[in-house]
């Protein structure tokens, strides 16, 4: 549901007297991807006023490592804009104009969601309290001269911000503090915010009412991935996280991560698909788009809904009922005299038509002669004997007995299928757009080839070389195709396609045939449906029009295509645990009939993969994509799901030091530490500071080996120690806050120890051990 709505059903449920709202990313959105992405804005409006003797993204990473430089300087628990720009190596005049060149970034770049500042007001009026509390270097009038331009009302809510104050969120500090400024109970009030620990954990230890306003979904760690190693410039970050927090459907779980994935992930690319559709219909002139089934289930209401928000009124999306296997019969030329031969070659030539779909197909007698067959491809059934005599041909010289009976029933679905087509569309073949998912186009070839028109555009999401079976009367064209294969993606997409098609389908069942009913109306013969699938590809489906729904409503730019293909290409190389763990609960038909449904990702992939290991099952899946194909549908889902860091660690992108500090968190917990000293006072040990005082902890001191050389080195007004001076002072335990050289580290404290003769009991706990 809306966070508007999760608000005011605490209030009501809680007798709520404070509401207090974290800023950013819950009020103030970026139109960026990431925060620090700001600070290339601000470069490029100070170079309008002031000469820099360095680059772009040079100054992007000067100014994160300023800011990281005051923060290791300050005493307090945050620091101030100005400080940062203190540790700049500008004059004072072009520092200022940095400074006021990067409010001015934060200023045209953000954006504030309007219902929840209206729903501030409507509290307000019936008497609730309401503030704003914000972990920023920012001050408060920075902050409301910045983003608080267009909603004034915003202005006279107070706002407890850690810059001024110098106390934090994340230490849990700021809210005892708060509680005297407005003078209520922890009892009474609720803290609303983006940051699990923050915003969520922190204030639920003191007894405050939270709602943690975040996704499922790790969009850290996929934002890190797509940012540093797929080079995404403009992810639409701000309208994937609004689209994929506002889930309409109370339960959690599976249906959630579906309409996430629908919001986060695949929302981004289906809304560009849908635009180039709708552009190649507008070019072909056409007015009549045919979604092929079952796929039609997202496309037609995708399309219908980017029509509407680009005002789009003369053109017609329509869901047509076909599948392969159901345009296959109508489309055999009976003029040919070896149809029935050239009939039984394509089937051979079929990727996954197996002997039980000839035997269903052919209604051969005595199926039970092939039963033990029955899986095996038919092209494969050349090469195994039955009574001296091949499979296949034992099949094919029963199917011949039945040719008659056959070409009848050819002709027949030929009738009908021309039946069904004009009771849908009003206009020829020739004038319509086909469009389906992908990728060897072979329902649009048959259907070409059943109207003996060429249709105005066949156009595909992707597209493999299997497209230029029908070079000679078919023409293509793909959103995915030869002009923007990055990544190898239509290899990738191709090889695991069950990604994302069972999602495309809802419970729809596939088209078998067409029939004709009491009253002369032809309808679609439709397989068995699949309502286990029903609730996911619902939510799935909500999520990918909620994205669109935002990006719209705030007027954010388009994605650009390339970066569309490196978001799918993130996904389907680098799935994070969440996306792999749903696939265990969407099951999948093959294409020609339905006789089997499968889990995409199942316990016996699973064990396959735990028996090889994780390393060799990828190093056979990199020599060669197409192992354990039809076996195991997504390796690298399945990799995901045995280990859901592996293939992030493979990129060296692990989620900053998060993921890794709360392993950490749990390993004291479980050892039942409450004090101890701390080795490292880098980056992971500001990741874990919070966590540290969140869980009150006693911290005998403070370790690092940098001290060696700086006496008087301190962090947030701490001395931080040697080795030696620590174990001199009688420490029993030390937690070392690195997740690297992690060997090293514990080398050099164990060899400390035993020079200097530490006779007492002694312990070292690690993110490793």
């Amino acid at each position: 549901m809306h966070i508007t709505d999760r608000i005011r059903s605490s209030i009501d449920s809680n007798g709520i007297k404070l509401l207090s709202l974290d800023l950013f990313d819950t009020l103030i959105f970026r139109k960026v991807n990431r925060p620090q992405d700001i600070f290339s804005i601000s470069y490029s409006l100070a170079i309008q006023h002031i000469s820099l003797p360095i680059e772009q993204k040079e100054y992007q990473e000067l100014r994160v490592h300023a800011e990281k430089a005051a923060r290791e300087k300050t005493q307090s628990e945050d620091i101030t804009l100005e400080e940062i720009y203190a540790e700049m190596p500008f004059s004072k005049e072009q520092s200022n104009v940095l400074l006021a060149c990067e409010l001015a970034a934060e200023q045209q770049s953000s954006f504030i969601l309007p219902e929840l500042a209206q729903l501030l007001s409507e509290i307000s009026a019936q008497g609730i309290s309401v503030c704003f509390i914000s972990d920023m270097y920012l001050s408060v009038t920075q902050i409301r001269e910045t983003f608080f331009n267009d909603f004034p009302d915003l202005t006279t809510i107070p706002l407890f911000v850690s810059s001024q104050i110098r106390l934090t969120k994340s230490s849990g500090k700021i809210f005892p503090y708060v509680k005297q400024s407005c003078e209520i109970e922890y009892s009474d009030w609720l803290h609303v915010g983006d940051n699990k620990i923050s915003d969520f954990d922190s204030p639920r230890r003191l007894g405050i009412q939270a709602i943690h306003f975040g996704i499922l979904l790790d969009n850290k760690m996929i934002g890190k991935a797509e940012s540093e190693f797929y080079a995404v410039s403009n992810s639409a970050m701000a309208a994937r996280m609004l689209a994929a927090s506002d889930f309409s459907d109370k339960e959690a779980g599976e249906h959630r991560i579906a309409h996430e994935l629908g919001a986060f992930v695949w929302g981004p690319l289906f809304s560009n698909f849908a635009d180039w559709i709708i552009d190649k219909t507008i070019a072909a002139n056409s007015r009549v788009i045919l979604c092929l089934m079952r796929e039609g289930h997202l496309l037609q209401p995708l399309l219908t809904a980017k029509l509407k928000h680009r005002g789009i009124e003369n053109i017609q999306v329509i869901k047509f009922y076909i599948s392969r296997r159901a345009a296959f019969w109508p489309s055999v030329d009976l003029e040919r005299q070896d149809w029935f031969d050239k009939l039984v070659e394509i089937w051979v030539q079929t990727r996954g038509y197996t002997v039980v779909n000839f035997v269903r197909d052919f209604k051969i007698q005595d199926p039970e002669r092939y039963e033990k067959y029955y899986d095996y491809d038919l092209k494969d059934s050349q090469g195994i004997y039955l009574n001296e005599t091949t499979v296949l041909r034992c099949l094919t010289s029963e199917a011949r007995k039945k040719q008659g009976e056959l070409e009848s029933y050819i002709r027949q679905q030929k009738k009908m299928i021309h039946q069904y087509f004009h009771q849908m569309v009003d206009c020829n073949f020739r004038e319509c757009v086909t469009v389906d998912f992908g990728c060897g186009g072979t329902a649009q070839g048959a259907m070409e080839s059943i109207f003996v028109q060429s249709a105005k555009q066949n156009l595909l999401f992707y597209s493999a070389g299997r497209i230029y079976r029908y070079l000679q009367k078919t023409v293509y064209s793909s959103f995915i195709g030869a002009t923007n294969n990055r990544w190898q993606i239509r290899n990738t997409l191709g090889r695991s396609p069950e990604c994302i098609e069972a999602l495309m389908l809802g419970d729809e069942g596939s088209t078998l045939s067409y029939r004709q009913d009491d009253n002369g109306v032809v309808l679609p013969v439709v397989g068995r449906s699949i309502p286990e699938n029903k609730a996911i590809c619902d939510n799935f489906l909500a999520g990918v029009l909620k994205f669109i729904e935002y990006q719209v409503k705030f007027q954010l730019s388009k994605i650009s295509d390339d970066d569309c293909i490196s978001i799918l290409a993130r996904y389907i190389k680098q799935p994070t645990g969440a996306e792999s763990s749903l696939f265990q609960s969407i099951y999948h038909q093959d294409n020609f009939g339905a006789d089997t449904l499968f889990p995409i990702v199942c316990d016996k992939q699973i064990a396959e993969v735990k028996k090889l290991g994780i390393v060799e099952m990828l190093s056979k899946f990199n020599q060669k994509r197409r192992w354990g194909y039809r076996r195991i549908n997504w390796p690298q889902a399945v990799v995901s799901t045995l280990d859901k860091h592996y293939l992030f660690n493979e990129l060296g992108i692990n989620n900053d030091n998060f993921s890794h500090a709360l392993t950490l968190i749990d390993k004291i917990n479980d050892k039942g530490w409450d004090e101890f000293a701390i080795y490292g006072v880098g980056m992971f040990y500001e990741t874990m500071k919070p966590l540290f005082e969140q869980h009150n902890y006693k911290i005998n001191c403070l370790i690092d080996r940098k001290a060696e050389f700086n006496d008087s080195l301190q962090v947030n007004g701490e001395k931080v120690l040697t080795i030696n001076d620590a174990l001199n002072s009688g420490i029993p335990r030390v937690v070392v806050c690195s997740n690297a050289f992690i060997d090293e580290i514990v080398d050099n404290i164990t060899v400390s120890a035993r020079n200097l003769e530490i006779a007492y009991p002694f312990e070292i706990m690690t993110v490793s051990n």
